[in-house]
């Protein structure tokens, strides 16, 4: 890992795509217990099952995993059924992601740093539940927009450089799975990883540059 060229490229962005969950908060366990919980009905190996997909599949919407599981246990996905899903998984998360720690160093650095760059948040989290986050952790006037689920995030990424008038060269994406390192590479912007304990085979596997915390600049 190359931590000074990690720094580099994130001060000398003019604007940065952060992911939210793992990235801003220190939340990505609180998903995984949710899926964990959501079906744990269907005993333990189903329940290590689920979250085995949910965690290799980092940054997909729970839109698109819900009917999968769903479907695996032979739960007919009617549009009530998954309705109740989603609705206890939002019940399971929203408080504990409020309350979860923020990631090392990121509240210091976006408000040291939103007058210098223009910051966005691009997240596989429904709109309707981020936006109930980001109101609760009152930390919505550090960005330029917020984009949850059920817009992609390479379209929101897309439509975001285009309207505020950003070059994707002057861009970064701060995420720590696969579909936001998608995103990037598809916008042609530049990717960083925040690496956790859940995205080590991707640590692996993508040649960009890395970094644990925001205290490491």
């Amino acid at each position: 890992m190359n931590l000074k060229r990690s720094i580099e490229l994130l001060l000398g962005a003019k604007a940065v795509f952060f992911d939210f969950d793992g990235v801003i908060k220190d939340s990505i366990d609180i998903k995984s217990d949710a899926f964990g919980e959501l079906f744990k009905q269907f005993g333990p190996e189903f329940v290590h099952k689920v979250k085995n997909h949910h965690e290799e599949n980092g940054g997909v919407s729970r839109f698109d995993k819900i009917p999968i599981y769903m479907q695996w246990a032979g739960i007919n996905i009617t549009d009530m059924n998954l309705k109740k899903y989603l609705e206890y998984f939002s019940l399971l998360t929203i408080e504990k992601v409020v309350k979860s720690n923020w990631v090392p160093g990121i509240i210091k650095y976006l408000k040291q740093n939103n007058n210098k760059q223009s910051f966005f948040i691009l997240t596989a989290t429904p709109q309707e539940d981020i936006n109930l986050i980001i109101t609760e952790l009152e930390i919505k006037e550090l960005f330029v927009a917020i984009v949850g689920s059920p817009t992609n995030k390479y379209d929101a990424m897309r439509k975001l450089l285009d309207n505020n008038s950003i070059l994707a060269g002057d861009a970064v994406m701060i995420g720590d799975s696969y579909e936001d390192y998608k995103a990037a590479q598809l916008n042609s912007v530049s990717f960083l990883l925040k690496m956790n304990a859940q995205n080590k085979a991707l640590q692996k596997k993508l040649n960009c540059p890395m970094i644990r915390n925001f205290n490491d600049g």
